[in-house]
């Protein structure tokens, strides 16, 4: 299966100018691809239109070759993770929030009970299933926004700054899932170092795409003329 975003653009009604502008690109199911720029380069715009949030101002978003309408998660096609999760919360509890997805896919409840519990062991949220998701550390709302992408088993799941707000080991737990999903995985951030472990990487600027390609880390003249620092692992 395929995203393709074809000649798009998108301009927010209280600018003069687009966002991001004649956007050409494409992910397959399965494949990790990595989108780097600077603040306000267009990356998180691109991500809410490719995940049909937004309605592109010009182009089409295709999957399979179709053209499709915007609309949130593309019935259940593709998941977000947004920069600031509680953006996407609603329910009382931890536990609520990750079994939603199930009650609407109408999953007998002795199912829901053991895959919402092992999706929370996943991502070590099990002991603050009673807890209201808006009373969590920072770091705690991003593993829960991942749990809650995971557990509705979406083809595709869109990534906006992953990273923010954890620690060591919440790092290395999102990693260990990038590289062991199934799920193509399209995330932004500006962050090298993190970069260097998807297959594409992609760089923009000015809400355009300047380069398409993994060995893009190694070009440091033209990162930091993009803004961006680069990073590397220890």
């Amino acid at each position: 299966m395929k995203i393709k975003a074809h000649n798009i653009s998108y301009k927010y009604e209280s600018s003069s100018k687009n966002a991001i502008s004649n956007i050409d690109l494409e992910i397959t199911q399965g494949e990790k691809v990595v989108i780097i720029g600077a603040n306000g380069c267009g990356k998180t715009t691109l991500l809410k239109v490719l995940c049909g949030l937004y309605k592109p101002t010009q182009g089409d978003i295709m999957i399979e070759g179709r053209a499709v309408k915007p609309s949130p998660s593309f019935n259940f096609l593709v998941g977000l993770v947004p920069e600031n999760p509680a953006e996407m919360f609603f329910e009382e509890s931890v536990e609520r929030e990750v079994n939603f997805i199930l009650k609407r896919k109408k999953v007998d409840k002795e199912t829901q009970k053991v895959t919402v519990d092992n999706t929370l062991t996943q991502f070590g949220l099990l002991k603050l299933k009673n807890r209201t998701p808006f009373e969590l550390s920072g770091g705690e709302k991003k593993k829960l926004a991942f749990a809650a992408n995971v557990i509705a088993n979406q083809k595709f799941i869109f990534l906006d700054e992953p990273t923010a707000d954890l620690d060591f080991h919440g790092i290395k737990m999102i990693e260990h899932f990038i590289c062991n999903t199934d799920c193509g995985i399209l995330a932004t951030t500006h962050r090298t170092d993190f970069a260097s472990m998807f297959d594409r990487v992609v760089l923009m600027n000015g809400g355009t795409i300047l380069n398409d390609n993994i060995n893009l880390l190694k070009n440091k003249e033209l990162l930091e003329k993009s803004g961006i620092v680069l990073l590397k692992r220890i």
